[in-house]
């Protein structure tokens, strides 16, 4: 006489739960952009620039010897800015596909509306070039600016050149 076995079948819903699992474990999320070396060669550019302004500086010069300075590092940094925000940031778009809870949503907007920190930080440091240029322009620019701005311009560098090269990975 022969048995009848019965061998244990896995139900569908348990294999569907294990190869998609499989395939969002396969999947990377990424919330900042690609490493550029290009990027993080034009902000050593514009930090080599900025710091020998710092070094050099001068109170017996003239503004009018310093307008290529300021003309050219601005122009440095706002095409630098410029760059930064046309780069693709990834979206988080795997909350919206699942379509996750509100607090997801909220998360994935946030993410969808921030920007790399290297962009505030050159804007900011737009902005202190500036101010040095109408101090200087003024004939108000004096070493104890200079050296104020210098470690305001050096925090906002840091900053920036630190998050670049942490998409190295």
């Amino acid at each position: 006489m022969q048995q009848d076995r019965k061998v244990a079948r896995p139900a569908p819903i348990i294999l569907v739960m294990i190869v998609v699992s499989f395939m969002l474990s396969a999947c990377a999320v990424r919330l900042a952009p690609d490493y550029d070396e290009g990027v993080v060669g034009k902000l050593n550019a514009i930090n080599e620039k900025l710091s020998t302004y710092f070094v050099s500086f001068n109170d017996a010069a003239t503004y009018d010897s310093r307008k290529g300075f300021y003309d050219d590092g601005a122009g440095q940094v706002m095409a630098l800015v410029t760059g930064l925000k046309a780069r693709p940031m990834p979206q988080p778009i795997l909350l919206d596909w699942l379509g996750g809870s509100q607090v997801d949503k909220r998360v994935a907007e946030i993410a969808k509306n921030s920007a790399a920190p290297s962009i505030g930080a050159m804007e900011d440091t737009l902005k202190q070039i500036t101010y040095l240029r109408d101090e200087d322009k003024a004939g108000k620019l004096t070493r104890a600016k200079v050296t104020l701005t210098q470690g305001v311009v050096e925090a906002f560098m840091i900053d920036a050149l630190t998050y670049e090269m942490a998409l190295k990975r």
